[in-house]
């Protein structure tokens, strides 16, 4: 009996003696949880899960993948290919630990911009920085940027400068070093609010609630702009590479929501094909390259454009 038992055992191949080829096979129908469990169990499948199997799937994962070079540069650490499948995970799932850092009694929403070491913050009539720790938060304010008589609406973050709209119908920007005020624009003919602005080299955009689209130049080589969009602006976002700028409005008033400008030039660049029902305004807008960028609004659909 013993003998019949020894040479069954003989016979038997074991999972990790299997070839690399085959586990890989295997692996790639088990959940997460097994291949967790079997990282576990000896040198050889932790090390084919995790150089082949969590690599792939950490690709491919939702809010940790990290494959976007502006997200790396705004992480505090590289995520390792299991971390980013378990972190993607919770995030899918929901589960999460929620940290409350800086309370607002006001209902209005305020801007922010995360970067790898610190994170800016609007609250009424002023910016603030904080530093990023590995973990957490700094719990108070190591730059502060004034000078808004109003809320602010949006700011943006681009090379050197912090650059902001407000209602008061104003534009400022400051130096992100140390927070000096570098310029400020006033539309006082407007009266309105400043929703939206976007810096190009030496061009500053900015859209107000009635309509009316500013292209205000520093170096004066080309004259000043101002164009009526004839329907409420939401958003904007400038492709320096192009001198292009897409403007996001209300969708009302027989105005497409979307509109494409050539900085330079000061006109439209090119028409967008558009089947967006009247009143989908577009509130923000992202370049995720030279000639492509995204759009949402408020019929809830994120849209990928493509101007080639």
């Amino acid at each position: 009996m013993s003998e019949c038992v020894g040479k069954r055992e003989e016979n038997t191949i074991h999972l990790e003696e299997l070839p690399t080829e085959v586990l890989l096979t295997i692996f790639k129908y088990c959940n997460l949880n097994s291949l967790g469990n079997l990282c576990q169990t000896c040198k050889r499948l932790n090390f084919i899960i995790a150089d082949f199997i969590w690599y792939s799937r950490g690709q491919k994962s939702i809010a940790t993948n990290q494959i976007s070079q502006e997200i790396r540069r705004r992480s505090t650490c590289i995520l390792s290919p299991n971390n980013k499948c378990r972190i993607g995970k919770n995030w899918v799932e929901g589960r999460y630990v929620e940290r409350i850092y800086y309370p607002f009694k006001s209902r209005r929403m305020p801007w922010l911009i995360l970067e790898h070491d610190k994170l800016w913050l609007s609250r009424d009539q002023q910016i603030r920085a904080f530093r990023r720790k590995p973990h957490s938060l700094e719990s108070s304010s190591f730059i502060t940027l004034k000078g808004h008589s109003e809320d602010i609406c949006r700011f943006v973050e681009t090379g050197e400068l912090i650059v902001s709209g407000g209602r008061e119908g104003c534009v400022y920007g400051w130096t992100k070093d140390d927070g000096r005020l570098k310029f400020r624009h006033e539309y006082n003919e407007y009266i309105s609010d400043v929703a939206a602005v976007g810096v190009c080299k030496d061009v500053v955009v900015s859209g107000l609630e009635n309509g009316t689209l500013n292209v205000t130049r520093f170096s004066k080589r080309l004259p000043d702009l101002s164009l009526n969009l004839r329907d409420r602006i939401w958003s904007l976002a400038v492709q320096p590479l192009k001198d292009l700028c897409c403007v996001g409005t209300a969708g009302y008033y027989k105005v497409p929501s979307l509109h494409l400008y050539n900085l330079e030039r000061g006109q439209e660049a090119m028409k967008l094909e558009q089947t967006l029902r009247e009143g989908a305004g577009v509130l923000d807008i992202h370049w995720e390259s030279p000639h492509e960028f995204l759009s949402g609004g408020y019929d809830t659909y994120m849209r990928l454009w493509d101007i080639r």
